[in-house]
């Protein structure tokens, strides 16, 4: 068994160093650490440290160098596994297609909505198997990578509609992860999305922690007609909602539709300020490292874009979208918003009613 991983994010590097345990070979493509890397391997702390899992993969900076060292174990990949953020997915097509156009399975684990429809397009439904992890992981002070939650897992589910994902599935299980299946790839993704999108974009915009702006009421109601907002789409689409390891996304989604909210304010506030801890979500990190891409268009961004296309009214959804790319693309100062959530309030309320001028016009 040889696989290749493209992406040396916290993810990438936590699924290396599992699959490292059973795979004849691990190959790694890390574009600006590669020595580091190279030289230090991977470690994995696993409940509270007290299981450490070490990994020592090939470490190469493309995948023409990666394609190299296949050639030389004498072994072509079994699976690729895509672990970059979504906005790199479409220059990582762009290599595939220019080195291994007719490339083995590749295993998608992007956050986002319809992220499989890219490579589907290009390779065909047989060659995707889509992935979502629910497991938390980060950084600590020496790079290595912390598991930060062990009750939770990877789920794999394939567009296809075949059992081609089910080798995937126990390959990751004898790695010692916690695995399941899903039926529908759609519902996996769009299941996920509504975790991902839940405390991000807001905590972005106003650079506050997302316990502390669930707190704010008129936050929390923007939030809850976000979420409103994506269930309507998905509704409208008949994907059904999905249950995902360590998390019930029938629960939130049954709260946000019927739940009094100043009860639900309740119950969201400590879980999100419970599971966040002192992190940032991935938005902001992204905006705090000067990045002009962000995950928000594969989320809130997506669930505007489809929207349209089924004719469901999605305005928070693109208001939040168009004030976070904004920012991002230097267009919007984050100054204006950083502390300053009634400034995000006020900014969407003039988006939407911008959007209503435009639609009568």
């Amino acid at each position: 068994m040889n696989i290749l991983i493209f992406g040396s994010g916290a993810v990438g590097r936590y699924l290396t160093a599992h699959l490292a345990q059973v795979a004849d070979h691990t190959v790694l493509i890390s574009r600006s650490n590669t020595t580091q890397l190279h030289e230090t391997g991977i470690s994995v702390s696993k409940n509270n440290g007290k299981e450490i899992v070490r990994a020592q993969p090939f470490v190469v900076p493309s995948l023409r160098k990666a394609l190299i060292k296949a050639d030389e174990l004498g072994q072509p990949f079994d699976y690729i596994l895509l672990t970059t953020k979504s906005y790199d997915l479409p220059d990582v097509i762009d290599h595939l297609v220019a080195y291994t156009p007719q490339p083995p399975p590749l295993i998608t684990m992007q956050n986002g909505i319809d992220i499989e429809q890219l490579l589907t397009q290009q390779f065909g439904k047989e060659k995707v198997i889509a992935g979502s992890l629910t497991v938390p992981v980060s950084y600590d002070h020496q790079l290595n990578i912390v598991e930060e939650r062990p009750d939770r897992g990877i789920v794999f589910a394939s567009p296809a509609g075949t059992n081609n994902h089910k080798p995937v599935a126990n390959l990751f299980s004898s790695a010692g992860l916690n695995v399941t299946t899903a039926a529908n790839h759609r519902s996996l993704k769009w299941s996920k999305a509504l975790t991902n999108m839940i405390g991000n974009a807001t905590s972005a915009i106003v650079n506050r922690q997302p316990g502390v702006l669930y707190k704010y009421k008129p936050i929390f109601q923007l939030e809850m007609k976000m979420l409103e907002e994506a269930l309507a789409v998905m509704k409208k689409q008949h994907i059904p909602i999905t249950d995902l390891p360590g998390t019930s996304v029938k629960r939130l989604a049954f709260g946000v539709r019927w739940l009094p909210r100043n009860w639900f304010q309740s119950i969201l506030t400590k879980r999100v300020a419970k599971g966040r801890g002192d992190k940032m979500p991935s938005f902001q990190i992204d905006l705090a490292a000067g990045k002009e891409k962000n995950e928000v268009l594969y989320h809130n961004g997506a669930v505007y874009r489809i929207g349209q296309e089924v004719g469901v009214p999605t305005p928070v959804n693109a208001a939040l979208n168009d004030i976070l790319l904004g920012i991002a693309r230097g267009e919007r100062d984050w100054d204006q918003y950083s502390g300053k959530p009634k400034r995000l309030l006020a900014t969407v309320r003039k988006h939407i009613q911008q959007q209503k001028t435009q639609a009568k016009s």
